[in-house]
């Protein structure tokens, strides 16, 4: 008993959240909705009555053979007419209705979302199940919700018919709707049992839809096109994608068997029913028991109720698929993983400690640490410089930093606190970064430098001087609109195209433009040119006020750093001045002479 009210309790919290979304919308369109629900409901029986009054009115026309007023004979035909119009004028409002409350609908099922992923750990992304879950629920997001919608106005608008058909049915003969009922009740079971075959197909096809959809992707994207072409993947892919294709195809015939076959014999028992009523009926008129114009009338109520039950059946499958959707929505929003967020404030001070204490991590779902025991202390005023080969752990650190991810042991300090206790969103006020995976985004220039701190609400000499600090300047300035000009022609078909040192430059002119005091640089300028990559190290470096944390493989950058971090192994293997590493670390040596000779050995000519 519990546990049909705790279902209970959860189909009502759906549908609550759909009907209060519907009228949060719009009152009005949410009036209209109760309106089409109860036109429909009345339109059979009235077109029934109107076809039989106008049957009955000929009769009695050519039985009597008098002269009578085409006018009186007309009208029925005139109203059957108008219960005809108005009811495509209701089908038509039916459509702008449900299309109106299903974009509502979508967009508040993608904003909360939107809003789960905003607080959900970044570590999940590696979890096959949530991947499977997600990737269902954003690839029905768009359209599922209109389903919803139209669904549900069908099924109370049909339920309501069949009530009103039914009355009209009992009045027949008390046998005639049980019998009907009956033979109707095995295409329910049927349809329910088919549409929970059919999510768990979906579900069971979601690695394939996901891997379809990734090779797919490769082939199609501009960002994967030259590699697709130099090295001719494309085959590759296409193969990958195929074999995805023909795995889905192969589970959704075998799906499709059953399906012709349930519906198939639940079809012979719902016409079964039919054809008895009907036969009865005949005979019944036949012999004078019934009139033609009561013959027309109750033929005519038994096949609305047939249509109207086929159409209850059909849209009951479908809402009870859309639901499951909604199951799967409301199963994504409870997941219990949520980033952490503490009450305490970051002091408002531009002087900040660092610390990382014992600090070990491995990546979800493995059990190798991929830093084991990390210690160091950092302070603003410092230019810190992580360094170590692939793999070392450097930018795991940074995302141990940035909360991307948690310790797995120890803990990190911010000012002497956990970095847990502080509010998520403010401590992440404190930094700033740039990533090797820094993003491009198709907004004007000045939107995408602005990223970097929306709360300032800069002005144009606040943008500039980001753009020169990050020498993206000149460049800026070489276009028609400069930092109102469209990045990429995604949206603009005057939008700038950038070259990658451009777009990496336009990544640290956000830091730059951000007022953090912990500044952090991974490989900031890998697609930068010599000349701009010197005036912006010398630009970073200026920074006094800041607690500066480089992570490059140019060695050159640790020659200035107050202090060297060196990584191997996912462990610090030693810490100091460049000049006191070179003088007493070995690996530290050969990290930093490997490049240094590049630059020193010549070649004979």
């Amino acid at each position: 008993m519990k546990g049909f009210i705790a279902k209970l309790r959860s189909v009502a919290s759906k549908y609550s959240f759909i009907f209060k979304t519907v009228f949060e919308s719009s009152k009005w369109i949410f009036v209209a909705a109760i309106f089409l629900v109860l036109v429909p409901a009345l339109i059979p029986i009235a077109t029934s009555k109107i076809l039989r009054d106008v049957v009955s009115l000929i009769e009695s026309v050519i039985a009597s053979a008098a002269k009578t007023s085409y006018v009186k004979l007309l009208f029925p035909v005139f109203a059957y007419v108008l219960v005809a119009a108005l009811r495509n004028l209701v089908m038509s409002c039916w459509v702008i209705i449900c299309r109106l409350t299903g974009l509502s609908l979508t967009y508040n099922i993608q904003s909360k979302i939107a809003a789960k992923i905003k607080s959900t750990p970044y570590y999940m992304f590696y979890d096959q199940s949530f991947q499977n879950l997600y990737a269902n629920v954003i690839r029905k997001s768009d359209h599922e919700p209109l389903e919803i919608v139209y669904s549900t106005i069908s099924l109370c608008s049909e339920l309501l018919q069949i009530a009103i058909l039914s009355t009209v049915v009992a009045c027949l003969r008390p046998w005639i709707l049980p019998l009907l009922i009956i033979c109707f009740l095995p295409s329910v079971i049927c349809q329910l049992k088919i549409q929970k075959e059919n999510v768990n197909v979906w579900k069971s096809q979601t690695q394939n839809y996901r891997h379809a959809s990734y090779c797919f992707d490769q082939v199609t994207s501009q960002k994967t096109s030259k590699e697709i072409r130099l090295f001719n993947l494309f085959n590759y892919f296409e193969r990958g994608r195929k074999k995805a294709f023909l795995d889905n195809i192969k589970a959704w015939r075998q799906f499709g068997k059953k399906e012709l076959l349930t519906t198939t014999v639940s079809q012979f028992f719902s016409k079964a029913g039919i054809f008895v009523v009907i036969a009865w009926l005949f005979i019944k008129t036949i012999q004078k028991e019934y009139s033609v114009p009561d013959f027309i009338f109750y033929f005519s109520i038994i096949f609305s109720f047939q249509d109207t039950y086929a159409e209850l059946v059909d849209n009951f499958a479908r809402h009870y698929t859309s639901m499951l959707f909604m199951n799967q929505f409301f199963d994504f929003l409870d997941i219990k993983h949520t980033i952490a967020s503490g009450h305490e404030l970051p002091e408002r001070t531009t002087n900040h400690v660092l610390e990382f204490k014992n600090v070990s991590f491995k990546y979800p779902n493995t059990d190798f640490f991929a830093l084991r025991d990390i210690n160091f202390k950092l302070k603003t005023g410092d230019v810190v410089c992580f360094v170590g080969e692939n793999g070392s752990g450097k930018t795991t650190l940074v995302n141990l930093m940035l909360r991307v991810y948690e310790p797995t042991q120890g803990e990190i300090l911010l000012d002497g606190k956990n970095i847990k206790d502080y509010d998520f969103e403010e401590y992440q006020k404190v930094f700033s970064a740039i990533h090797q995976d820094y993003q491009k985004y198709a907004v004007l220039i000045k939107e995408s430098i602005s990223f970097g701190n929306l709360e300032k609400n800069g002005s144009l000499a606040d943008f500039e001087r980001a753009g020169k600090l990050a020498t993206a300047d000149k460049f800026i300035k070489s276009f028609g609109k400069k930092y109102d000009s469209d990045l990429t022609k995604m949206f603009s078909e005057d939008g700038e195209e950038l070259s990658g040192g451009q777009w990496q430059k336009l990544a640290l002119a956000r830091v730059f433009y951000s007022d953090s005091h912990i500044l952090i640089f991974d490989e900031p300028t890998s697609a930068v040119d010599p000349i701009s990559e010197l005036e912006i190290h010398e630009n970073i470096e200026k920074r006094k006020d800041k607690l500066v944390i480089f992570i490059s493989h140019r060695m050159y950058t640790s020659k200035n750093a107050s202090q060297v971090i060196v990584l191997a192994n996912g462990t610090v293997v030693a810490m100091g001045t460049h000049k006191e590493l070179m003088n007493s670390h070995t690996e530290y040596q050969v990290l930093f002479n490997s490049q240094a000779k590049r630059y020193t050995d010549s070649s004979p000519q």
